[in-house]
């Protein structure tokens, strides 16, 4: 009698369907958000409807994260690995994130994934010798209604060809963080409700980076609100750094009502092989802000 009350009021679950391993990003679309996440489609729209100048690349698909667990079958070992943990004790929730994190960076990615990935890899570095990756986390539902993941999943910059496929799985991993885990279990979002697809995109060594919002999330102004770094965008992500903020009115001809530009002692970019490295940035360098007026203007319109 229980079972059919509960058959009632919640939904049949969704049953996967076998779609792309590998996507193009020129082909990502929001009507394929199951399959490249919120994110990854968001970028394809952004780049193939408006033209805007998004990096290449490529993203490991929903289907194909499914590929990956089921090919080492991972679900099983980690439902079974959850269901004898306390998760309402903080210390068994830390060595359940770092027991399942290990699980899926030992594990192995199967043949005919790893052929997809680099397969389009490979397109990409025909035209770019020195081609190095940005692997960003894309989960489905990252940013549902009345849920956001924002800073709580893994993201790695500046990425050779050769350790492509062990980041991916740490990317993957990053799905059982602590702060990432705990999140779902206090929301009761099942956990093979959420498949981690990772987009993979072509990194460029940014003069300027951050972070731009179409009205300001604090209610303060109204305008369009940017927050930008001289170099790569880690440092605002992170909050290791001060940062240039810009008040941008939504009305053409999108005045600048406010800035401030604080001084700033580092910046980061790209390292020569792999990673990125910190800079120090001399004292005339630290007080300028880090975009133009006319850059300030282009990203509000």
């Amino acid at each position: 009698e229980i079972r059919q009350t509960i058959a009632v009021i919640t939904p049949p679950r969704t049953a996967f369907t076998q779609g792309p391993l590998v996507l193009p990003l020129e082909q990502a679309t929001f009507s394929l958000a199951h399959e490249v996440g919120g994110k990854m489609a968001s970028l394809g729209e952004a780049r193939r409807q408006l033209g805007l100048a998004i990096p290449r690349g490529f993203s490991v698909t929903a289907s194909g994260y499914r590929r990956f667990i089921e090919a080492n079958n991972l679900q099983e070992e980690i439902n079974r690995r959850t269901q004898i943990t306390d998760l309402g004790k903080l210390d068994a929730i830390f060595a359940l994130s770092s027991s399942l994190q290990q699980l899926i960076i030992s594990s192995r990615v199967p043949d005919d994934l790893a052929a997809q990935i680099f397969d389009c890899y490979r397109e990409l570095e025909a035209t770019s010798p020195d081609l190095r990756l940005a692997v960003r986390s894309s989960a489905i539902g990252e940013d549902a209604h009345g849920a956001s993941f924002a800073g709580q999943y893994r993201s790695e910059l500046n990425v050779s060809g050769e350790h492509l496929l062990d980041t991916f799985k740490e990317v993957v991993a990053g799905k059982y963080g602590v702060t990432a885990m705990t999140y779902r279990i206090n929301r009761g979002i099942p956990d093979d409700e959420v498949p981690m697809c990772v987009g993979c995109l072509e990194m460029i060594e940014a003069r300027a980076g951050g972070v731009a919002y179409s009205i300001d999330p604090l209610g303060q102004s109204g305008g369009v609100v940017i927050y930008s770094v001289p170099g790569l965008p880690k440092a605002v992500v992170d909050g290791s750094s001060e940062v240039d903020v810009f008040r941008v009115s939504r009305e053409v001809p999108h005045a600048i009502m406010e800035r401030s530009v604080p001084a700033k002692s580092f910046f980061l970019q790209c390292a020569p092989d792999e990673g990125i490295v910190k800079k120090p940035l001399d004292p005339e360098e630290s007080v300028k802000p880090s975009l133009t007026d006319d850059q300030i203007l282009q990203l509000a319109r």
